[in-house]
């Protein structure tokens, strides 16, 4: 079976006697070579068009989008190396956004030396190398014996935050023989608490509930000689600013080392960065991104990566308690925004 790239060539070659040329930058679609030295005269591209679509294994959306924009400047289709056609519709293909799409091959280009633009083997590995030099890791969290660390845990409801922490202090205290203490602000959610309470209860772990600052002030005195304190909070919407700053003055008490935003990997890059833009007035340090098994690929939040710096501490990827959590690495994220195995 011919792929998306060899259908749209193929298809074009016969109906418009298209050729290759050499490498330019088209301001409409992204990629151009330099023009033609034969005419290629105005045609009806309805045909060529209809065919293409049938041959893009893509929901429709970005296919057709993508399609309008090539046959708009069909006399211009010919200029389309073949290098960056074949990256081009390997990126759609793994489910990247059109216009993503477009910003990724046109970072390429920049870059690109002229054996680049020939070979889409290095074009694709240039194009991931700059990927994976968009994403920034915090590492795990650094704990000494007998020097306490204060992590707070952040976020909206519904993220994963209580069963993050779970995890957390499960490999902290069962695999790494820390000694772990926990703080529960989650009052709203009594589920929540005695859930905690509960994992607490059953690996043998210190735990203080609190509602005040003061009560905060004094939870973490009384954990003093733990090596790690880790803060469950209530799910905050980023919207409103008076629960973010009723955080940040119940963290302030804490003296926090560490504040990790929890982030679900199902969302769009767009609440994601709204959701760091909101929530950085509590101090946030790192994020950690959940719900991994729950998305079938994180190619939408390239924009996320590419327009925040915020670094990744975790990654969780199931509901099992302590595992189903890992440090963060940046090949991980590459790999899995660029559609690769997870």
């Amino acid at each position: 079976m011919n792929s998306p790239y060899q259908t749209l060539r193929s298809a074009a070659e016969e109906d418009f006697g298209i050729r290759q040329r050499g490498v330019a930058w088209h301001e409409d679609y992204g990629l151009d070579l330099q023009e033609s030295s034969s005419w290629v005269p105005p045609v009806d591209h309805g045909d060529f068009r209809r065919r293409a679509l049938q041959s893009i294994h893509d929901d429709g959306a970005d296919a057709h989008s993508i399609l309008d924009g090539l046959c708009q400047s069909v006399n211009n289709l010919s200029s389309l190396p073949e290098a960056y056609f074949h990256v081009l519709t390997r990126l759609l293909d793994r489910g990247v956004h059109e216009s993503v799409a477009r910003d990724l091959i046109h970072d390429v280009h920049e870059v690109a030396s002229p054996a680049d633009m020939v070979d889409a083997n290095r074009l694709w590995s240039l194009l991931a190398k700059q990927v994976k030099s968009s994403i920034h890791v915090a590492g795990a969290i650094p704990v000494q014996p007998g020097v306490q660390r204060v992590v707070a845990f952040v976020g909206p409801t519904g993220v994963g935050k209580t069963t993050t922490i779970a995890k957390l202090a499960g490999n902290m205290r069962l695999r790494e023989r820390h000694r772990v203490g926990l703080i529960t602000v989650d009052t709203y959610r009594i589920a929540a608490v005695d859930q905690l309470k509960a994992y607490a209860e059953i690996i043998d772990l210190p735990m203080e509930t609190v509602s005040t600052p003061q009560e905060m002030r004094n939870a973490v005195a009384m954990l003093s000689d733990q090596d790690v304190v880790l803060i469950d909070t209530a799910g905050r919407s980023p919207q409103n600013e008076v629960q973010i700053q009723e955080l940040k003055v119940m963290l302030s008490e804490a003296n926090t080392h560490e504040t990790h935003l929890v982030l679900s990997s199902v969302a769009s890059s767009s609440n994601l960065s709204n959701t760091c833009r909101r929530f950085q007035h509590v101090g946030i340090t790192s994020a950690i991104l959940t719900k991994l098994d729950e998305s079938e690929t994180l190619c939408d939040l390239i924009p996320f990566f590419r327009e925040e710096r915020i670094p990744v501490s975790y990654l969780t990827d199931g509901q099992s308690v302590p595992d189903d959590i890992q440090i963060a690495q940046r090949s991980t994220l590459a790999d899995g925004l660029l559609g690769e195995s997870r």
